[in-house]
């Protein structure tokens, strides 16, 4: 599944080699809830589908951009932590 979801990333634009999945769990049977971070900030909501297909053949079927809005949801905690995270390893290997 991780190396799809890297793809899909890629797809959308962001560089997974500097972005981190602050969360992720199963949200049905064949989906994902997910929220990855950039080294500049940015944040992202996705769910990962795989209904009818294999876990390495799935697809966003929603992805929300959360930058503004992060704050005010459940997982503000571990999503400011991972925005730190990113950042010290976009400083690093910048």
């Amino acid at each position: 599944m991780w190396v799809r979801v890297r793809a899909l990333l890629t797809e959308k634009g962001l560089n997974p080699a500097t972005s981190l999945v602050a969360e992720s769990f199963p949200d049905d049977r064949s989906l994902e809830f997910g929220i990855v971070v950039t080294g500049d900030g940015r944040v992202f909501q996705f769910d990962y589908d795989y209904l009818g297909k294999s876990i390495g053949e799935g697809t966003f079927t929603d992805w929300e951009d959360l930058t503004d809005a992060y704050e005010r949801s459940p997982h503000s905690d571990i999503v400011s932590a991972a925005i730190r995270m990113a950042r010290e390893q976009t400083d690093e290997s910048g």
